[in-house]
Order: structure tokens, then C-alpha cells, then sequence
């Protein structure tokens, strides 16, 4: 019984360094222990990113979108628009936009101004609030470090625009 036991412990010390170094080398040191094929830093790309569609990056956050599709920015109120090439006005097909502000603060804001009250739901593995308005334009709110989060679009079910909520994501 006891050759048995040392064997055990053998296999358990055996995984767990193996564990460890796999830890170590594709976690904390993946930069140097794993081929960058090119890129000037490594980035996850969301698997849930279509074939053809590119990811637009922004301080602290990203998000994928179709090739055809634009991102505009508009530095001025904080807010990325994302419209095809062959836009009709006066729509939102997906937009970001951030301010430095609690979740709590929008949302006693919102209101204030006459908003429904929203549900709170899960969006990309965040929580948020979900705002619908009478027009079917969907605002979700999601607070992150000091700031909050609008990802907002007239036609959330759109086949381009839904996958676009899915790969929303912070990188920081």
C-alpha cells in the first residue's frame, strides 16, 4: 500500500508542476513563450466574431463589427458610431459612448428625464441596465471602473447588429 501512496504522490506533485508551468508560460510570460505571428502586442479576438468582421479597439474596451461598417468618432462626447457605407440618416444602427460617472448617477438621471424604469440584465457577461423606448431604440448601461458605458442601437435584432452587443468586451 505505501509504493501505491508514493506513486499518488508522485502523479500529484507531477500535475501540479505541470499545472504551474503552464500557468506560468501561457499566462504571466505568453509574451515570451508565445508566438505574437506578427502583431506588436497579443489580443484575443472574441469566437463569437464573424468571418470578415474586424475588431475596433478603444481605451479599455473593444468591440467587433462588419467589414462594410464604419466606425466614426466623435471624440468631442466620448462616442464611437459604427454605420455601413451605405448609411440612411437619422438611424443608430450601434454606437458607444462613455462618461465618467456611477451607474447609479445614469440611472437617477434617466429618470429624472422621463425613462421607463430599466431591467437589469446580464450583456456580454457585465451587468447592465437594459432601457427600451417606445421607438424600440435598446440602450444598455454597463459600468465599468469609473465610468459607464452606453452601447445603444435603433435595431438591437439586426443579423450585423447583434453580434456586435455579444463582442462587446473591456480589455482593461
Amino acid at each position: 500500500m505505501k509504493v501505491r501512496d508514493r506513486y499518488l504522490a508522485l502523479i500529484a506533485l507531477g500535475s501540479g508542476v505541470f499545472a504551474f508551468g503552464v500557468l506560468i508560460g501561457f499566462g504571466y510570460l505568453s509574451s515570451v513563450f508565445v508566438s505574437s505571428r506578427g502583431a506588436s502586442e497579443i489580443l484575443f479576438e472574441s469566437p463569437l466574431l464573424p468571418n470578415g468582421w474586424r475588431t475596433y479597439r478603444g481605451d479599455g474596451w473593444s468591440v467587433g463589427y462588419p467589414g462594410e461598417y464604419v466606425p466614426q468618432e466623435r471624440l468631442s462626447d466620448n462616442t464611437v458610431y459604427f454605420i455601413p457605407e451605405d448609411f440612411e440618416e437619422q438611424k443608430t444602427y450601434f454606437f458607444v459612448q462613455w462618461t465618467e460617472q456611477s451607474l447609479s448617477a445614469e440611472r437617477i438621471l434617466r429618470a429624472s428625464t422621463g425613462y421607463d424604469e430599466p431591467d437589469e440584465i446580464t450583456i456580454a457577461n457585465y451587468p447592465a441596465l437594459k432601457y427600451t423606448l417606445d421607438s424600440g431604440r435598446v440602450e444598455f448601461l454597463v459600468e465599468h471602473n469609473v465610468a459607464v458605458y452606453s452601447l445603444i442601437a435603433d435595431n438591437p435584432e439586426d443579423p450585423n447588429v447583434a453580434p456586435m452587443f455579444a463582442t462587446f468586451a473591456f480589455t482593461e
